[in-house]
């Protein structure tokens, strides 16, 4: 009897050891790297002539994340103006967000998603306030690990 006891209790000390493993940082520590891909986004009525397809660079270190992208200006011309967010990963899923304010408008941006297999796949939403009215926008990430 007490050797199914030991074996059970081994069993069971494997286990909680494997999951908080799991969401330890030192497993976040594997998705560490830079990602490279594309933020795509619908048009904005009356301020963009066509949907957003900007470059994006996302750097995961532990549990965070930084990323960067260029803003566009309404003909998809760059505009030197960066858009720079932070977020986090948890588990599997990450979260990001940024603001950015140029002349004449201002922007709010939330993206969540997962990553898994060296890929990140995200949705999102930038809340634009613009001089012609305030518009919302959905959006999705696509990158791969570099």
């Amino acid at each position: 009897m007490p050797r199914h006891s030991s074996g059970l209790a081994a069993i069971v000390a494997f286990v909680t050891l494997s999951s908080a493993m799991a969401t330890s940082p030192a497993a976040a520590q594997a998705l560490d790297g830079v990602y490279a891909g594309s933020l795509g986004c619908e048009t904005l009525v009356g301020q963009t002539r066509r949907q957003l397809a900007s470059d994006i660079r996302i750097t995961i270190a532990g549990t965070a994340v930084n990323y960067e992208r260029e803003i566009l200006n309404p003909d998809g011309g760059g505009s030197g103006i960066k858009e720079r967010g932070t977020g986090d990963v948890k588990g599997n899923s990450l979260s990001m967000a940024a603001t950015g304010r140029g002349n004449g408008w201002s922007y709010e941006a939330s993206y969540s998603g997962t990553i898994a297999g060296g890929t990140i796949a995200m949705r999102g939403v930038q809340k634009w306030r613009v001089n012609q009215g305030n518009q919302d926008r959905s959006c999705t990430i696509n990158a791969r690990r570099r």
